[in-house]
């Protein structure tokens, strides 16, 4: 009798270890281009939100490790970082991953959504999930959710922007998406694809004129201190995401595959809040450096509007998947419809 206690102790003895083998811990590398701080701030408190809901929602299996800015290298490196299974995830905005799938340069259509309203019912939508399936099929990179750094605006060291004939011969900086260096283009400017870890020396230095960005990037680098004029604009949406590597998602079991899927969707939606409550308080922050902020007519954005689709939708509509670029018409549409816009 004693001997069969043993041997029955030695077997759960040992299924326990097997049990604590299978549920030890998984590694999640994150890298973010966000520098890190302790303020409560659009970039840096929605990785952390990302880190802390994973951790909770798998129980502690999943040990997420969150890299800032330049830690692992350069934003424009993450897309190849995350392809390679080098890490396991990573947040950026869209024009890094351009290079890998155009098809993410819908996104980019100038002027697309009238508000973050229209943007957000479109990438929750069908045409989010069926960018994501086709990301995640041709290229291995899995966007979970679509977070927001506001719209993107123009700013200038010497000129004010309030027509489009002030950016005739300018060069602006742009990220290395080709929708954008054709927009900026097609308004009359020179664009300069510039690395994001580059643009405050690039401007301090003359090598650029202005560039393009949310006003929540213009705090985070100090944006204020080579550019003095803001123009209010709107030109594209800021949508940010949040991607993961596909055959490293895949090679979870279901529940913590649900766990980092709606630990990024918390922090995405984190993001947008966060994009909603900071975008005032950012820009009278910009105002009170120093910054002199304008804005367009009526009149005077439908000039830049016209302008940048005629640059920007032959290239996109020779190069997008059609059944996407008709899903994300379809998609605006509708919203527009559901919100009174049309």
């Amino acid at each position: 009798m004693i001997k069969g206690i043993t041997l029955t102790a030695a077997a759960v003895l040992v299924g326990l270890a097997a049990g604590s083998a299978a549920a030890q811990d998984v590694t999640m590398k994150w890298s973010t281009p966000s520098i890190k701080d302790d303020e409560i701030s659009i970039h840096w408190l929605p990785k952390t939100v990302l880190e802390s809901e994973i951790e909770a929602r798998s129980g502690g299996r999943i040990d997420v490790q969150l890299f800032a800015k330049g830690q692992l290298g350069k934003m424009e490196d993450m897309p190849g970082q995350v392809r390679a299974g080098i890490i396991q995830g990573a947040d950026m905005a869209d024009g890094p991953v351009a290079a890998l799938f155009p098809d993410i340069q819908l996104l980019s259509v100038p002027y697309l959504f009238v508000n973050r309203e229209v943007a957000w019912a479109v990438l929750d939508g069908p045409f989010g999930a069926a960018i994501s399936e086709k990301m995640a099929a041709t290229v291995g990179l899995r966007p979970l959710a679509f977070g927001e750094i506001g719209y993107r605006h123009f700013s200038t060291a010497a000129t004010p922007v309030t027509r489009l004939e002030d950016l005739q011969g300018l060069k602006i900086r742009t990220m290395t998406n080709p929708v954008h260096i054709a927009m900026v283009n097609g308004l009359g400017a020179s664009a300069t694809p510039i690395a994001w870890s580059e643009l405050y020396s690039a401007l301090q230095t003359n090598v650029v004129d202005g560039q393009e960005n949310p006003v929540s990037n213009f705090i985070q680098v100090k944006l204020y201190e080579v550019q003095k004029h803001l123009v209010l604009d709107g030109h594209v949406y800021g949508a940010y995401l949040f991607l993961v590597s596909e055959k490293w998602y895949q090679s979870l079991p279901d529940d913590l595959k649900a766990a980092v899927r709606q630990g990024a969707v918390v922090a995405a939606k984190t993001m947008r809040g966060l994009a909603v409550a900071t975008e005032q308080r950012d820009t009278e922050t910009l105002r009170q450096a120093g910054m002199t902020i304008h804005g367009l007519t009526a009149a005077e954005k439908r000039r830049f509007q016209e302008a940048a689709q005629a640059a920007t939708m032959p290239m996109i509509e020779k190069d997008a998947d059609p059944e996407l670029l008709a899903l994300l018409k379809d998609e605006v549409a509708k919203a527009e419809a559901a919100f009174g816009y049309r």
